[in-house]
């Protein structure tokens, strides 16, 4: 049985549980619109994504946590008063219990299906400590959780926390199984995690390992137990400074570096490493970013598949491209239509495929692969929520028409 039936066959059992408690909901929700030229009918396309992420407290000290997101093919092609592809992903789901110790040490005992909290993401600080606003705004997303995951904390498992009562600090450790290696094989995983947040300085570390095995070993022989491979995986967020001043951001990690008995030590390529590193420079009633990145591709586009179309998919605003740099301005004490707004522009160089590798063939790939991106935006406060309306002109693209350069995107996030 795969990993998405599970989730499902876990989603109903927690939904009937439910029925006869007496529950309290909070949670997220979020909306993406996306108006530019389309890859399929070479015409004006306009894409809508979404997701709910939700916490249902069963009693006192038992919740459930989930996350549901819906992907659309291009609304226009088929006519807007017409039925459109989509897909619909139950990407979480979670039942946790709590615990209170000495000293107000708290303990969280969770089972889950689908993502846990993200390295990378900003969701395991947020609900460990309360911490908003920490991940770098390039990676803020309207239709999930912001922030990158450094490497895939997915599958079917469980997991142990403990958050001192008297230090800032959480320690984690996690068990789930998935098949994320090259052979598809039925892969255990177990990862631990350390976070801590103070006024100038917090951190949020985990680092594991994935150890696939199967009944057959390399010779086509049935076994016991068969060991080939372990992959080793690790992930690190940490800001110098706070939220609130000028401070350095820094997230680094890797996935599938892979030990083998039969080959060589596998070197880690800059194709699986994730790096991004911000400067941020605060002043009275605004500021401005300088953030480099190298980003593995597969990381930032996604396909959602609902078994009839393949809808491709970016989960992020603002970085499209595996390898670059970015200037952001911004004014956030702005008061326009008698609303408080931020306004800002990014400006991108980034190459597409391209990664920090392969600056010795700058000449030839990373020439081919260059964009320059200009992307103004504005955000303000709407309906209890966040709403930001962006424009982003490719400038290496208005060669190719002006329908391939410029993108308008509406993301809208609020608390429910």
């Amino acid at each position: 049985m795969n990993i998405k039936k599970n989730i499902s066959l876990i989603g109903m059992f927690l939904l009937f549980f439910s029925v006869n408690a007496e529950i309290f909901f909070s949670g997220e929700t979020g909306i993406q619109e996306s108006f530019s030229k389309s890859e399929s009918t070479d015409k004006l396309g306009l894409s809508l994504n979404g997701f709910l992420s939700g916490q249902l407290n069963l009693t006192k000290n038992t919740f459930v946590r989930s996350e549901i997101s819906v992907k659309t093919a291009d609304i226009l092609e088929s006519g807007i008063f017409k039925d459109t592809q989509s897909a619909i992903n139950l990407n979480e789901i979670s039942l946790n219990h709590t615990k209170f110790g000495i000293n107000n040490k708290m303990h969280l005992f969770s089972i889950f299906a689908g993502n846990a909290e993200q390295i990378g993401s900003e969701s395991f600080l947020k609900h460990q400590f309360g911490l908003e606003d920490f991940v770098s705004p390039l990676t803020e997303s309207y239709i999930g959780p912001n922030g990158i995951a450094i490497y895939p904390m997915f599958g079917l498992g469980g997991a142990y926390t403990l958050r001192l009562g008297t230090l800032p600090m959480s320690f984690g450790f996690y068990a789930y199984k998935n098949y994320e290696n090259d052979k598809n094989d039925s892969q255990p995983n177990f990862d631990i995690r350390f976070a801590s947040v103070t006024k100038n300085f917090t951190i949020d570390f985990a680092g594991g390992a994935g150890i696939p095995f199967s009944q057959t070993n390399e010779n086509g022989e049935k076994v016991v137990l068969y060991i080939d491979k372990i992959y080793v995986h690790t992930g690190l967020s940490m800001l110098i400074g706070n939220v609130r001043s000028s401070s350095l951001f820094i997230q680094g990690g890797f996935s599938d570096l892979s030990f083998s008995s039969s080959e060589d030590f596998s070197s880690l390529s800059s194709d699986k490493i994730f790096l991004l590193l911000e400067t941020r420079f605060k002043t009275t009633s605004g500021g401005g970013n300088f953030t480099i990145f190298n980003i593995p591709q597969n990381i930032l586009t996604a396909n959602a598949d609902d078994s009839d179309h393949v809808i491709s998919y970016n989960k992020y605003t603002y970085i499209e491209d595996s390898l670059g740099v970015n200037l952001m301005l911004y004014d956030e004490e702005l008061h326009l239509f008698g609303k408080d707004v931020k306004l800002g522009l990014n400006i991108m160089l980034s190459f597409n495929n391209c990664y920090f590798g392969d600056f010795s063939d700058f000449s030839d790939k990373m020439s081919e692969n260059k964009v320059v991106k200009i992307s103004p935006f504005i955000e303000s406060e709407m309906l209890g929520g966040k709403l930001n309306t962006s424009c982003q002109v490719k400038v290496s693209e208005f060669k190719n028409g002006l329908g391939n350069a410029i993108k308008f995107t509406l993301g809208f996030k609020r608390v429910l």
